[in-house]
């Protein structure tokens, strides 16, 4: 019996990824750190080493890590960023062999058998959401106990991978709070982007919900028991956020996969910040087609400022093949009602899906020109494991190999546009959204956004600041 126990968990390192530091805190692991200590007391001394956030590579975070002298080390991975988390859970294991090492996250959730059976370096992978796992496994380590029938654990027995059950949480209201003092970095959210966030104050990441109930083709939808939309009661959303605000923040973002799914739930939260007078400013990523003008009137009032909506196409055709809810001209009107009230609206767009044809592309250039979103982003379709595309594209169930579950771009398989088409596509629908930037009405609005709302002043500070990002966003060849 363990009488003591240090547990570091991590984010994967930066190597050559492109944004780091002053990027969102990864909420999870803040979340599980919180869960453990909770259950776990003075036991355990838990550590989190955010190394992408650090701005650390590989070597770097795990030699922070093994000085920090770890009983448990655990790393959260994605499919973009698998490999990264990876080379670090390796280094680790080198450094400091008997350490015990636990991998979660989707991409460990996906392919456990893979890792257990390619990487001797992954001693345990916990499947799924591992608030309520994770402590119970640290609990046993520490008690000398067996592992073997911890709710989500895989692990290896004799020769063979027994596999766990995917967990999820449903009362999300009994999570606690997450605590972002067990990391040594908290410059979190000091830009967005390229842009720093000059004169910000302290920004936090919320997250009031888990899942989404759309079904769109190029999103994870798989372990199934993750999918379903799962909200937090607006009572303890607003007590995390009172909590926040007397703590210093200044602003929050909220971090759930689709914020906007329930506009009564939307207004009701509006309320409580309202009648408690709480004075942050916020920011969320959703669907804008299905909101009234009443709750995004309220939203404002509220202090909701920055609305990010994956608009995807401009074509209903494409829309439809992508399975997005919503027609293009109710989504277009849904971005014109959060511009008449102020909200700074994001738009992000996806080239190269399945289907898409030229007519496509220039309908999505007709959607930009008639909703006028303040912001847009164009990326190339990425095809990510759990998806239906990813069934349809590489085929369902397990890959033969590690290798072959990393996630892919949509110019990797046959009969795709190369990379050169999809840039020029970008440019071009790119191109449409500067043209229109330059006419009176839409300088005309830039005044009253920087009148009503006070994140586009910083933003509009930082503009002075940094000349060269203008700049740079300005040039016809961005997309590539």
């Amino acid at each position: 019996m363990v009488g003591h126990m240090k547990i570091v968990l991590a984010s994967p390192p930066l190597d050559g990824f492109l944004l780091g530091p002053g990027t969102p805190p990864p909420l999870g692991l803040f979340y599980i750190a919180t869960a453990a200590r909770e259950k776990l007391g003075g036991k355990v001394e838990i550590k989190v080493v955010d190394a992408c956030a650090h701005g650390l590579y590989a070597e770097e975070a795990a030699h922070r890590v093994v000085a920090l002298a770890p009983d448990i080390f655990g790393i959260s991975v994605l499919s973009p960023n698998i490999n990264r988390g990876l080379r670090l859970l390796r280094l680790v294991k080198k450094l400091k062999p008997g350490v015990t090492t636990v991998l979660g996250g989707l991409h460990a959730t996906l392919f456990d058998r893979l890792l257990l059976r390619e990487v001797p370096e992954v001693d345990l992978v916990l499947r799924g959401e591992a608030e309520e796992s994770f402590p119970e496994l640290c609990r046993r380590i520490l008690q000398g106990q067996e592992v073997a029938g911890v709710p989500g654990l895989s692990w290896r027995s004799q020769g063979e991978i027994i596999q766990g059950r995917t967990q999820v949480i449903l009362d999300l209201d009994a999570l606690a709070f997450p605590n972002l003092a067990f990391s040594d970095y908290q410059d979190y959210f000091t830009r967005y982007g390229y842009w720093h966030l000059h004169d910000a104050g302290k920004v936090a990441s919320v997250l009031s919900s888990r899942g989404c109930p759309a079904r769109c083709t190029f999103c994870s939808q798989k372990p199934a028991e993750l999918a379903p939309w799962r909200p937090r009661s607006t009572p303890n959303v607003f007590q995390e956020l009172r909590q926040l605000s007397q703590k210093g923040y200044k602003a929050a973002v909220f971090a759930d996969q689709n914020f906007t799914v329930d506009p009564a739930r939307l207004n009701q939260l509006c309320r409580l910040l309202l009648q408690n007078n709480l004075k942050m400013s916020f920011g969320f990523e959703g669907f804008l087609h299905h909101l009234p003008d009443a709750t995004l009137a309220l939203m404002k009032d509220a202090g909701f400022e920055f609305a990010f909506v994956g608009v995807e196409s401009g074509s209903d055709p494409q829309r439809r093949r992508y399975r997005k809810l919503g027609s293009a001209l109710a989504v277009a009107q849904g971005v014109q009602r959060a511009r008449k009230h102020h909200l700074l609206v994001f738009a992000s767009f996806i080239i190269g899906g399945p289907g898409e044809t030229r007519d496509d592309i220039e309908r999505t250039k007709e959607f930009i020109r008639k909703a006028q979103p303040h912001l847009i982003d164009i990326q190339t379709l990425k095809i990510y494991p759990g998806a239906e595309l990813w069934d349809e594209l590489v085929g369902p169930g397990e890959p033969p190999t590690l290798k072959a579950a990393d996630s892919k771009a949509i110019y990797d398989f046959a009969g795709f546009p190369d990379p050169a088409a999809l840039a020029r596509q970008a440019r071009e629908i790119y191109q449409s959204y500067v043209q229109r930037l330059w006419r009176w009405p839409n300088l005309l609005e830039l005044v009253r956004l920087i009148k009503h709302n006070s994140l586009v002043r910083q933003f509009i500070r930082g503009a002075f600041k940094q000349p060269h990002l203008l700049l740079q966003i300005l040039k016809t060849k961005h997309g590539k």
